[in-house]
């Protein structure tokens, strides 16, 4: 068993003075079994005190993936929504003499501008309430560039997706 092995090779250690001690009363293999079952116990121990912990942050993980399948959801059906009640409009247009690349742009440039200012605004959102998320965090920054700058993507392509397929 290398974890008794390593239990009994140390020499300022809880679990080797305990080796050391069974080795000399009942023997190797009783201490050997001795050292494995504690490190088992302890093993156990941590793992069942990072069970709340963990279950805790999948379900963070849970709803963050929901809030942000919703928030794709809701921008491009607000703007597909906005897009639609323009479709008489669109059309005075094309009577009057615009092509379909001009209104393409036309809408593609409002849509754009309406996602980049709710990204801004849901950046500086966020920015600004990372210090109370700071401690439910683990091993993630609360100010991870690449977390911000993916989910502000991922808004901005829901922004133009609306605006291009109707």
């Amino acid at each position: 068993m290398p974890s008794s092995w390593a239990v009994s090779t140390k020499k300022n250690d809880y679990l080797s003075a305990l080796y050391r001690r069974l080795a000399s009363r009942r023997g190797v293999k009783r201490a050997t079994l001795a050292g494995a079952h504690n490190l088992l116990v302890i093993a156990y121990s941590v793992t069942t005190s990072f069970a709340d912990t963990h279950f805790e942050a999948l379900l963070m993980a849970a709803f963050a993936e929901l809030a942000l399948a919703l928030t794709l959801v809701g921008v491009y059906g607000v703007l597909s929504f906005q897009i639609a009640q323009r479709i008489q409009e669109i059309g005075i247009r094309l009577a009057l003499g615009a092509t379909h690349c001009e209104i393409r742009f036309l809408i593609l440039g409002e849509a754009a501008r309406a996602g980049v200012a709710g990204v801004l605004i849901g950046l500086f959102s966020a920015f600004s309430l990372t210090r109370f998320m700071a401690s439910l965090l683990y091993n993630v920054h609360p100010k991870d560039p690449v977390i911000f700058a993916s989910v502000a993507l991922l808004v901005l392509v829901a922004a133009l997706a609306a605006a291009y397929i109707p």
